[in-house]
């Protein structure tokens, strides 16, 4: 399997993972729509990959954790 990639927008930031096939690591990447680009993060999903989720589960629960977190920031922050 390729490259596997997936984005949502939460509020006024979109948030995309990316995941290279057979690499065990996934990119980051978040988009504030009045602040620009942030430097995008890089994180280990070989535990996800070796107890049996497959990329595309791995990446939409990345995409689920990061998007909670982005809300609950900007729930406390008032925004």
């Amino acid at each position: 399997m390729g490259s596997l990639s997936m984005c949502t927008v939460v509020g006024n930031q979109t948030v995309q993972v990316f995941l290279a096939a057979g690499t065990g690591m996934a990119k980051v990447y978040i988009v504030d729509d009045e602040f620009g680009s942030c430097q995008p993060r890089s994180m280990s999903v070989r535990t996800y990959l070796d107890s049996g989720m497959t990329e595309e589960e791995v990446v939409r629960h990345v995409l689920s954790v990061v998007s909670a977190s982005i809300e609950q920031l900007s729930y406390a922050n008032g925004r």
